[in-house]
């Protein structure tokens, strides 16, 4: 499992919270705690966490003060707003291992194209709602979607149910047709584990 953490810089220190997701965009709803604090790994036992820039994602404009996380003995995947090409060479001065890009903040399917030319470092979210994922022309279906990404190239994609309205069988048909998928669920899903999916993302 990977830890997924929202943080927002306060007073200097980095805190992160639980948050609500609303059309694409984390609301952190209280509860903050520094994020030195939240975190609980073994130093022994590497592993990954995602960070995931709030502010950067509210005001469609990332956030320098999220670039350097650090969180120790963890490969950081960075996710941000990213539009355009430069906030792709914007996102490759953080210190994440990946760059996370939600579909539905691209201007169009071009910036992943161009992403992935860059660097294999980066890697597609696809914010689902009601079953559909969700982009800046509207909601388009998920499978097709999922299909497209690898026709771009990508080897890993995220698909992450915002409101949990993906079923076990819905996860069942994306591991056999698309296994590089990698599933951001925001609850349990009995049997999800079992699928053989390489990684799973959790909130903290």
């Amino acid at each position: 499992m990977i830890d997924a953490y929202y943080v927002r810089s306060s007073k200097g220190v980095m805190m992160t919270g639980p948050a609500e997701l609303r059309d694409g965009v984390p609301y952190l709803t209280g509860g903050l705690v520094p994020l030195k604090d939240a975190v609980r790994r073994d130093a022994r036992e590497r592993g990954t966490a995602v960070v995931v820039d709030v502010r950067g994602m509210q005001r469609r404009n990332m956030d320098q003060s999220t670039h350097r996380i650090r969180i120790p003995g963890s490969d950081i995947w960075y996710m941000t707003h990213v539009q355009n090409e430069d906030d792709v060479f914007d996102g490759f001065l953080s210190n994440g291992e990946r760059l996370l890009i939600p579909y539905h903040n691209v201007e169009s399917d071009e910036v992943l194209v161009q992403g992935h030319a860059l660097s294999d470092s980066c890697v597609p979210v696809l914010f689902v709602e009601k079953g559909e994922v969700l982009s800046v022309g509207g909601r388009k279906g998920l499978y097709g979607t999922i299909g497209l990404m690898e026709d771009i190239g990508f080897a890993a994609v995220i698909v992450f149910d915002t409101d949990d309205s993906l079923g076990i069988d819905d996860w069942k048909y994306i591991a056999s047709r698309h296994p590089g998928t990698v599933p951001y669920v925001r609850k349990h899903v009995p049997g999800l584990e079992d699928l053989g999916f390489d990684d799973v993302i959790v909130d903290h």
